[in-house]
């Protein structure tokens, strides 16, 4: 399943309950249901205070809202999880990024046609890492602490070649994970970072724990 049809269906698992036939009986604990019930004049047959299309903002405001209150995160990681790899191994040929290299008798392998490709990354987290161990200054990118996260909760250090330990490594990742909360403006997407890194995490440990009991 797709990342956006797992989307779908979580938005979905909100927005078919039976709303207005249970008022009065059923309590609505969503926002988007309250917000709804909020915004029309009970006295006047439901009529609503603003107009609608205001209203159609507002209340997908609500509905993301209570997908993020619901722990939709988890679940739309473990859904769209088991095929990721491949779909972007298959994006990345797509594009021409890297090539499929044919070999007799051998299994399939695959070779960058961008060499900047890897290069790229591995510099900006090693120039992430050596600067938070040195407590210098650095400019720091939403999408490379999100990389570096991501980097950390699978334990993917060798790549960087750099002199430190792997608990080093660790350390440091950690150290720029927590900074993020303080980096980022109030109210930015940074700010799920480390949550949907320890998301990651914990998924990686669970499958450790289920392939090497």
């Amino acid at each position: 399943m797709s990342g956006n049809s797992a989307t779908v269906t979580g938005l979905r698992k909100l927005l078919t309950v039976a709303d207005l036939l249970a008022y009065g009986t059923v309590t609505h604990a969503t926002v988007r249901d309250r917000l709804f019930f909020l915004a029309h004049d009970e006295d006047r047959n439901l009529a609503p205070h603003v107009h609608p299309a205001l209203l159609d903002y507002a209340l997908a405001g609500a509905t993301i809202i209570d997908l993020l209150l619901h722990d939709w995160i988890r679940d739309l990681l473990y859904e769209i999880s088991p095929t990721m790899y491949d779909r972007t191994q298959a994006a990345l040929i797509a594009t021409g990024t890297i090539r499929e290299h044919r070999r007799r008798f051998r299994r399939t392998g695959h070779r960058l046609n961008d060499p900047h490709a890897v290069g790229a990354p591995r510099a900006a987290l090693r120039s992430l890492v050596l600067a938070t161990s040195a407590r210098r200054n650095f400019t720091r990118r939403p999408g490379t602490d999100a990389l570096a996260a991501l980097v950390n909760a699978v334990h993917l250090y060798p790549p960087l070649y750099l002199d430190f330990s792997d608990a080093e490594i660790r350390g440091l990742l950690n150290l720029n994970t927590r900074g993020i909360a303080t980096r980022a403006r109030p109210g930015a997407a940074a700010h799920a970072i480390p949550y949907i890194a320890g998301c990651v995490e914990d998924a990686v440990a669970a499958h450790t724990v289920a392939v090497y009991p």
